[in-house]
């Protein structure tokens, strides 16, 4: 099953979040925090063209999907030796689930 997750603040309204953001404690502070997996999740990105995928033994709510997918993005980054300025450059209003996985993938720049 396939499920759009649309990031959206505590009064449900839509927010868009460049992926330098999910730094940012106030405004991770104001993100409604769901449930997005039971049981083993995995989450894969993708950077321009760039891909990363990592298991996890643990189920992930929203925050700590973004948190972890920002750590495999910064990798990406850092190993094909690309400007972490390009953090600011894109971002995103929503990530996508399918049956235990969690996609991260820039919408807008």
């Amino acid at each position: 099953m396939t499920k759009e997750i649309f990031l959206k603040d505590k009064n449900n309204e839509q927010m868009y979040f460049h992926f330098n953001d999910i730094d940012n404690k106030k405004k991770m502070e104001k993100l409604n925090n769901v449930k997005l997996t039971n049981g083993k999740s995995t989450i894969s990105v993708r950077w321009f063209d760039f891909h990363s995928t990592k298991k996890y033994k643990a189920s992930m709510t929203l925050k700590t999907a973004l948190k972890r997918g920002l750590m495999l993005i910064k990798n990406i980054i850092k190993k094909e030796k690309l400007s972490n300025k390009s953090l600011n450059a894109s971002g995103l209003a929503s990530i996508i689930v399918k049956n235990g996985k969690i996609i991260i993938e820039p919408q807008f720049s």
